[in-house]
């Protein structure tokens, strides 16, 4: 005589209920603990970081500088001009200080740079941008190019600058956030003003760890 089968299939099927669930607790909470693990940092743009584009524009040597120099370096970014009367040389001042914050850090002293982009190029020569970052640290790279290899970089990153006719002259008005750039060409890091030079290393520290953690 046949026998019911039905029992035994009962019991399969509830074990392979049990094994997905089993599977699904696991795999969220290791999402939950990954999760609790994001850096509570302001600024920190995860888990989303917008892409750095492909764009051209040219060193303060007269060498090439494009996305493929930011990757893997951890790079702080600023966009300004050195004719700006306040807040470029307060925060170059500010990045200058940072470095130094880092000095002993491992991770910048292999992959670290800090990258000026002039958004002045009428005016902002490489002799004057050389002698400008100078001032601040020779260590630093400036880059700048025409308006629309400038645009390149800037317009997929939400950063604006624009030029400000004031009589005979004019000024450039530009957002004045430091980014942060990780090893593959994202941006982790949106530090606005006041900067602080002490919270931006400590924050540096906290993101790279997090990063060798889950590089995404």
């Amino acid at each position: 005589m046949q026998q019911d089968r039905t029992p035994y299939r009962l019991i399969a099927g509830i074990a392979a209920i049990a094994a997905i669930a089993f599977f699904i607790g696991i795999f969220a909470s290791g999402l939950s603990r990954k999760t609790a693990d994001v850096p509570q940092i302001p600024g920190f743009l995860w888990p989303n970081p917008p892409l750095v584009k492909e764009f051209s524009l040219t060193t303060q040597h007269g060498l090439e500088f494009s996305r493929d120099n930011l990757l893997g370096q951890w790079s702080f970014m600023f966009f300004g001009f050195t004719q700006c009367p306040d807040v470029c040389p307060t925060t170059m001042q500010n990045l200058k200080t940072t470095r130094e914050l880092l000095a002993d850090d491992e991770i910048y002293a292999e992959q670290g740079q800090i990258v000026f982009v002039s958004v002045d190029p009428d005016r902002d020569t490489a002799e004057i941008i050389t002698s400008y970052l100078n001032y601040f640290d020779k260590q630093f790279v400036g880059i700048t190019g025409p308006e629309e290899k400038l645009t390149e970089l800037t317009k997929p990153l939400g950063i604006l600058f624009a030029k400000i006719d004031s009589g005979d002259s004019y000024t450039m008005d530009h957002s004045a956030s430091i980014l942060l750039i990780d090893p593959k060409g994202r941006v982790l890091g949106l530090f606005s003003m006041p900067h602080d030079p002490k919270m931006i290393s400590q924050s540096f520290k906290v993101i790279t760890k997090f990063y060798a953690q889950y590089p995404g």
